[in-house]
C-alpha cells in the first residue's frame, strides 16, 4: 500500500492487485460495468479513485489538477489484468484453508451447489460467490495407521460467513485463476452433455 494525503488525511492507496482484496474488487468490477452511463469520464474516474482509496468522492473533487494527475498516475495498474499468483494455501482465522486443484475431485452434490451459484451470481460477485465451494478448511484423520490431511466437506450453513471472511481476507489475484478454472469446467461439462446426449440419439 502507498499512503495518499488528501485534504491532511492520509489514505491507503493499493499498488497492485496483490493489494486489492475481493470486497474492492466487486466494487471495481460494479463501477467499471456502468461507464457508459457517465457523461462526465472524469467524474468516472473520481469515484473509481474513491474506490480505491476508500474515500469521499467530495475529497477527492477537492485536490487540484496537479494532486489529480499523481493520483491517476498512481491508479494506472488499475487498468490492467489481474495477473494470477495461483495461490492454492490461505492462513485464516489460525485456521489452514486450501483450494482444490482437480475439478474432478468435487463431488457431485458440490457440482450442484456450483451451478445454483453461478445461476445466482453476476459479474460483480461471481468469484467471490463460488469461492467457499472450491476453497476448504484442511483437517487431519487417520487412515489406516497413518494421519492424513484432507479438505472438509462443504458446509451450506456457514456459507455466508465463510464468503465474508474471503472478501475481506483474500486477494483477488490469489485467487482469480479459479474462476477460469471453473468455467473450463463448465465448457467441459457442458460438451460431456451434449457427447451424452447425441450418444442417447443412436
Amino acid at each position: 500500500m502507498k499512503i495518499f494525503e488528501i485534504n491532511n488525511k492520509d489514505y491507503n492507496l493499493p499498488q497492485d492487485w496483490n493489494e486489492v482484496n475481493l470486497e474492492m474488487f466487486e466494487r471495481i468490477v460494479k463501477h467499471s460495468g456502468i461507464l457508459s452511463e457517465y457523461k462526465s469520464k472524469i467524474l468516472y474516474a473520481i469515484e473509481m479513485f474513491g474506490i480505491l482509496l476508500d474515500a469521499p468522492i467530495d475529497e477527492i473533487k477537492k485536490l487540484d489538477r496537479k494532486s489529480y494527475d499523481i493520483l491517476a498516475n498512481n491508479c494506472e495498474w488499475a487498468t490492467k489484468e489481474v495477473v494470477s499468483s495461483k495461490r492454492r494455501e490461505w492462513k485464516l482465522d489460525g485456521e489452514t484453508w486450501r483450494s482444490f486443484d482437480e475439478l474432478n475431485k468435487l463431488t457431485m452434490g458440490d457440482s450442484i451447489s456450483l451451478e445454483l451459484m453461478i445461476n445466482e451470481s453476476n459479474e460483480q460477485n461471481l468469484l467471490t460467490n463460488i469461492l467457499p465451494i472450491l476453497i476448504r478448511k484442511e483437517k487431519k484423520v487417520t487412515r489406516g495407521d497413518k494421519e492424513i490431511t484432507i479438505l472438509e466437506d462443504f458446509d451450506a450453513e456457514s456459507y455466508e460467513e465463510t464468503k465474508q471472511l474471503f472478501r475481506k481476507n483474500i486477494m483477488v489475484s490469489d485467487v482469480i485463476w479459479l474462476k477460469d478454472f471453473f468455467l473450463n469446467g463448465e465448457v467441459i461439462s457442458s460438451t460431456t452433455s451434449k457427447v451424452t446426449s447425441e450418444s442417447h440419439k443412436k
